[in-house]
């Protein structure tokens, strides 16, 4: 019997299940199949196993479409716990550094999350901006340093040229630039005592204090570090 025929006598009953269409056409079966017709039963049983297995409704493919959202729905609700926990430790580390530093609780979370987007330690940022500032946004040094980092217009037009030196006093400008030079000084020297130094004293000076293999340590590190610990 051709593939065709047998295609044909399997056709006859679409809606009856696999298993029965098989019995009942082996049981009608009269002749022997020479190899050609053993094979493309073969053939055409193996295509109908193939499509039954893979019909969407089947207890198989239920079974994993279950497992698949199961797996979707665990990755996902831990997703979401893992947002939750962040969030919480965001609100609890932001009230412990506005209540240690006795300030509003929207500036901590403006140093806070700037220092996070700047790559900076929320704890190294928040004793920076003490040491230079004491958290005034007004604050203008002698040699011109300004705002919240006391960064220098020179220093925040190397990082940004299109800053001015108004723009310093806006917060989150002055914030961003600041976090952002200490972290490249963090990058560029072995410990994060030498690269405050740096911030402090600039970069040529602590340099050339090495260089006389002299310390360049004036206390300022120490300050930014455990002034108000």
């Amino acid at each position: 019997m051709s593939l065709t025929a047998l295609r044909e006598e399997f056709g006859r009953r679409p809606t009856r299940g696999l298993r029965w269409r098989v019995r009942d056409f082996t049981a009608r079966l009269t002749t022997p199949m020479g190899a050609t017709g053993l094979a493309a039963f073969a053939l055409l049983v193996g295509i109908e196993l193939a499509s039954f297995v893979n019909l969407p409704g089947t207890p198989l493919n239920r079974a994993r479409a279950t497992l698949a959202e199961s797996r979707s729905g665990a990755h996902a609700a831990r997703g979401e716990a893992a947002l939750r926990g962040l969030q919480a430790r965001r609100l609890r580390d932001i009230q412990s550094y506005s209540a240690h530093y006795s300030i509003p609780a929207d500036l901590a979370s403006r140093i806070y999350d700037i220092a996070i987007a700047e790559g900076l330690e929320p704890r190294l940022a928040f004793g920076l901006v003490k040491t230079e500032s004491s958290f005034h946004r007004w604050a203008v040094s002698d040699a011109g340093a300004v705002g919240y980092t006391q960064i220098k217009p020179s220093t925040a037009h190397w990082l940004d040229p299109s800053v001015t030196s108004d723009d310093l006093f806006d917060p989150d400008t002055n914030l961003h630039l600041g976090f952002r030079y200490l972290s490249i000084l963090l990058g560029q020297y072995p410990d994060q005592q030498l690269a405050l130094l740096a911030y402090n004293r600039g970069p040529s000076r602590v340099g050339t204090l090495l260089a006389s293999g002299e310390n360049p340590a004036n206390g300022y590190a120490f300050k930014v570090l455990h002034g108000s610990e």
